[in-house]
């Protein structure tokens, strides 16, 4: 059915409903974005719920599939992956979302930077950790840092 399908596209981020017509439609159209970041919010939304943490995974591997240089993308896949306490492997993604969030938005640098030092630090990696929080702090003076990242800097 065409407006399920597209609920699912818009909601859900799923495509897979979604006839050959009307995903080229919305790739010619330049809407293909949009399914990307519905699927990638609905990811971050279940990881911070801590719902159904497999699907929240699968939802943000499929978006770094459709747009593997998408920084809020990355950092939805490091934050599902964090929030498994699985820090190691979030770590070279949330790294990959750091560096391409350089021209980023300033609230999207001071995101990614601040799960990217708490994933240096869960690491046991502090100098790592005090040279992201560092950055971070050159970018926003007024930055309030978790405490842990607080007893850093100086």
């Amino acid at each position: 059915e065409p407006a399920r399908s597209l609920y699912g596209g818009f909601v859900l981020g799923d495509q897979s409903g979604l006839s050959a017509p009307v995903e080229d439609d919305f790739r010619g159209a330049g809407l293909s974005h949009l399914l990307v970041v519905s699927a990638s919010n609905l990811a971050y939304l279940l990881a911070e719920q801590g719902h159904d943490l497999p699907e929240a995974e699968q939802f943000a591997r499929t978006c770094v599939a459709r747009e593997p240089t998408n920084p809020r993308v990355l950092d939805t896949l490091g934050f599902v992956l964090q929030t498994q306490g699985r820090w190691a492997e979030a770590l070279p993604v949330y790294e990959s979302a750091y560096l391409r969030a350089r021209y980023a938005t300033l609230a999207v640098r001071r995101e990614i930077g601040l799960h990217l030092a708490q994933t240096y630090l869960a690491l046991e990696r502090r100098p790592e950790a005090t040279r992201v929080t560092k950055e971070l702090l050159n970018l926003d003076p007024n930055l309030l840092l978790p405490p842990a990242l607080s007893a850093l800097v100086p």
